[in-house]
């Protein structure tokens, strides 16, 4: 009785090549799609940024439900007896209610503070502090690209070029979002 090792099978070995060949070109096509999501933004608009603003909203702190200790309790509310008042006193002055703000702590970098913000402002901040960051990531990456791109070669003539585009728009936007940033932070208290 004689055994054929599966090695030795044509179908097999015709199997293997074919898988081969299509994990091969998988591969490649991947690499191209991440390549070119890179260079015209798509990949940072579609994969990057959802997931920056998830872990954003992962550090933003929860709302606060209120306190059951501050809600009336049945014996402190005002009894509905028809008894009438014997006086009426003065109104006294009431001081303007403050308020409610969202505390964000910020706990690195230029922009450390630990400050109370109004809604629209809270909601301000998380955006240009989000934008600064990206202009930055941007930056770091045009940096790191031109270090390839613009060593000379006229091959990257081009990408070199876009490289620093890139990043004279980068820098622009960090200083522009670095200034707002500042002028939210100085709004709270």
């Amino acid at each position: 009785m004689q055994h054929r090792s599966p090695v030795s099978n044509p179908v097999v070995n015709r199997s293997a090549t074919i898988l081969s060949i299509l994990g091969l070109l998988f591969l490649i096509a991947l690499i191209l799609f991440i390549h070119t999501g890179l260079k015209n933004g798509d990949l940072e608009k579609r994969f990057i940024q959802p997931l920056r603003d998830f872990y954003t909203d992962l550090n933003q702190p929860p709302v606060k439900s209120p306190d059951l200790e501050s809600l009336p309790l049945a014996s402190q509310l005002p009894s509905l007896s028809p008894t009438p008042k014997a006086s009426i006193s003065p109104k006294k002055p009431v001081a303007a209610p403050v308020a409610p703000c969202t505390r964000m702590n910020i706990r690195e970098g230029e922009f450390s503070s630990n400050k109370c913000y109004s809604s629209q402002d809270y909601d301000d901040l998380v955006y240009y502090l989000n934008r600064f960051n990206n202009a930055v990531f941007t930056l770091n990456g045009a940096n790191a690209a031109m270090k390839i791109t613009c060593s000379g070669s006229e091959f990257f003539k081009q990408s070199c070029e876009e490289d620093t585009k890139e990043k004279q728009q980068a820098e622009s936007d960090i200083g522009k979002y670095r200034e707002t940033v500042k002028s939210i932070i100085a709004k709270g208290r």
